[in-house]
């Protein structure tokens, strides 16, 4: 980085126009103002080009190094751009969910000045299955967090294209509705007692596949989950003994697309299902006999 002298030097060249004076000024003033470790301690390639031999030497390129001086500028944005990203630590070692998300943070404050940065940048830790956490990083935090030896991988978080909500045409199969169809008290006995979790759109809770059906036994004893509250969606009618939880997780989309858009019914905050795919899916998978 260079001296404050050097760069109160270089802001008064008078090959500058005032424009461009008050462009660099910005850049020198980020300089110093800079705390996120992985940016501040980044080579910055700005020196490189604004230590001539002499002022008339360095300007007698004319705008090419104007030029250079908006490329850096535009190659500083696009890598410290903030962005969700997924780190993956692996196997969760037998740590409580408590000591692993303690565990997350340090090693997230090591790409932050202060601890209290990375509290700000955690979206989720996951402690069940396996370790990780996802978090806002820019490119050279999560480059960092990679090469770190507790860390598998790191990559960024996306949104996935939905195909559709009719299988059977989607996989060019065909119905047989006249198939007989085995009894609703045998039914209820194929995947007796399994969880079945599915990550989607969300639920339909009035949909007849996930109705309470009297044949149904009790809620698994092996279920730690809930069924959590939102718009439109009560967990005192929407959850049962089919049913038995639903969740929602917002914090990534809107940490890079802002605020879930949910006026005129375009989407939920909650668990409620919109599009229809997570209806499709998860009765697929464990909804009722029709």
């Amino acid at each position: 980085m260079l001296p404050n002298r050097r760069l109160q030097e270089l802001e008064r060249f008078p090959g500058f126009s005032s424009g461009e004076q008050q462009l660099f000024r910005a850049w020198s003033e980020s300089l110093q103002l800079l705390k996120i470790r992985g940016v501040a301690e980044h080579p910055f390639p700005a020196p490189c080009f604004l230590t001539p031999a002499s002022g008339a030497e360095w300007w007698s390129g004319g705008s090419p190094n104007r030029v250079l001086l908006l490329i850096f500028f535009k190659h500083f944005a696009s890598s410290h751009r903030l962005k969700v990203h997924i780190v993956y630590l692996g196997h969760n070692n037998g740590l409580t969910p408590s000591l692993t998300t303690q565990f997350h943070l340090q090693l997230l404050s090591r790409v932050f000045a202060e601890p209290e940065e990375a509290r700000q940048a955690i979206l989720y830790s996951y402690s069940y299955g396996f370790s990780g956490f996802s978090a806002v990083l820019n490119s050279t935090q999560a480059t960092t967090l990679s090469e770190t030896e507790e860390v598998i991988s790191v990559f960024r978080s996306r949104m996935l294209q939905l195909h559709t909500t009719r299988s059977w045409d989607f996989m060019g199969l065909s119905l047989h509705s006249q198939m007989e169809q085995p009894s609703s008290q045998m039914h209820l006995k194929y995947g007796d007692d399994v969880i079945v979790g599915i990550l989607d759109t969300g639920v339909w809770p009035e949909s007849e596949s996930f109705r309470d059906d009297p044949h149904l036994g009790p809620v698994p004893s092996s279920w730690r989950g809930t069924c959590v509250g939102g718009q439109q969606f009560d967990p005192a009618t929407a959850c049962n003994r089919k049913l038995i939880g639903a969740r929602y997780y917002l914090a990534g989309f809107e940490a890079e697309t802002g605020l879930l858009n949910t006026s005129g019914g375009a989407e939920y905050r909650s668990a409620r299902d919109r599009v229809g795919h997570g209806t499709h899916t998860a009765s697929t998978a464990v909804g009722a006999v029709s």
